[in-house]
């Protein structure tokens, strides 16, 4: 014998039957639907003729007949409001599954979007974001043109730890392709923290590239900033300085070394002037 479902002593398989072969997921709602329209219909006419016999007999108002028939009306499923929230056909509220264009504390949900840790659909919004088709908030995904706490991001992009693709902005800066923020490789054109880095550029105790800008210096190809090597036409603290050169607030010229190493022509330590192969004592 077949289990069955049943609700206020009613058997709801042997109701269902009456409509069709229905598929038990949807057993209980249709079940509540037809209850819920048989109820409205039922009291709509019995309601109808009582208040019609007493407001032929003038012991009731008009606006009060239609203030009786609004509270009846309140009974059916599709747009109902409860808790000044609007709800559709097959709405749940508090942990519970939403539909098509249900508000739930003025958030705009759509077709099977959950709230609260919950999946949300195209279109919808929660607390003043718009989020797209299977987007997350708080540690999920999130999709193309999405918008989390005023950053723009773009498809599969995602936030606090998370890589972001082009034209993302977080926190105010504008990053590319691949791009990583907070100990992560930025690319080409990107700014952090108000300062210009080129592709493969690293900011940090990183390697950064030609043309590179950090902390106002003009650093160039393979470029190390303190205690690094620097190369060709880089500037440090307003200094220019070559190939292989070091520097300790001095100026040094091509291949020159300080400190008990050898300087070359046209050299300046401290304020002399040192020739080809001499040796500093």
């Amino acid at each position: 014998m077949s289990s069955r479902t049943t609700v206020s002593c009613v058997d709801v398989n042997d109701i269902m039957s009456a409509f069709g072969d229905w598929t038990l997921r949807l057993d209980v709602k249709v079940f509540y639907s037809a209850l819920y329209a048989t109820i409205f219909v039922v009291g709509l006419i019995g309601n109808g003729l009582l208040i019609g016999s007493l407001a032929k007999r003038k012991r009731i108002s008009v606006p009060n007949i239609f203030l009786i028939n609004l509270a009846i009306s309140d009974l059916v499923w599709d747009g109902d409001k409860i808790d000044k929230r609007t709800v559709w056909d097959g709405d749940k509220i508090d942990k519970r599954t939403v539909l098509d264009g249900d508000k739930i504390d003025k958030r705009t949900v759509l077709d099977g979007d959950k709230i609260d840790k919950r999946t949300v659909l195209d279109g919808d919004k929660i607390d003043k974001r718009t989020v797209l088709d299977g987007d997350k908030i708080d540690k999920r995904t999130v999709r193309d043109g999405d918008k989390i706490d005023k950053r723009t991001v773009l498809d599969g992009d995602k936030i606090d730890k998370r890589t972001v693709l082009d034209g993302n902005k977080i926190d105010k800066r504008t990053v590319w392709d691949g791009d990583k923020i907070d100990k992560r490789t930025v690319w080409d054109g990107d700014k952090i923290d108000k300062r210009t880095v080129l592709d493969g550029d690293k900011i940090d105790k990183r390697t950064v590239l030609d043309g590179n800008k950090i902390d106002k210096r003009t650093v160039w190809d393979g470029d190390k900033i303190d205690k690094r090597t620097v190369r060709d036409g880089d500037k440090i603290d307003k200094r220019t300085v070559l190939d292989g050169d070091k520097i300790d607030k001095r100026t040094v010229l091509d291949g020159d070394k300080i400190d008990k190493r050898t300087v070359l022509d046209g050299d300046k330590i401290d304020k002399r002037t040192v020739r080809d192969e001499c040796d500093q004592k």
